[in-house]
């Protein structure tokens, strides 16, 4: 957490695949939200999230084909 108050963090990745980020702030919700669409360029992607107003907020990485 950065001291704006935005999130920042990474996850690994295949070179040239394509990430969503999406995030829930309730697990038991039905659907998640998408956040952003990425390519990865190396061996992680980095992830920020400026709307963490929450008390809490999940998020999961998808690998698109």
């Amino acid at each position: 957490l950065l001291p704006d108050g935005t999130l920042s963090f990474s996850v690994p990745t295949a070179v040239n695949r394509i990430y969503r980020i999406d995030f829930k702030d309730d697990l038991d919700a039905l659907l998640w939200t998408p956040l952003s669409t990425n390519r990865a360029v190396g061996t992680s992607l980095a992830i920020t999230d400026g709307t963490t107003n929450r008390s809490q907020r999940f998020y999961r990485a998808v690998f698109l084909p």
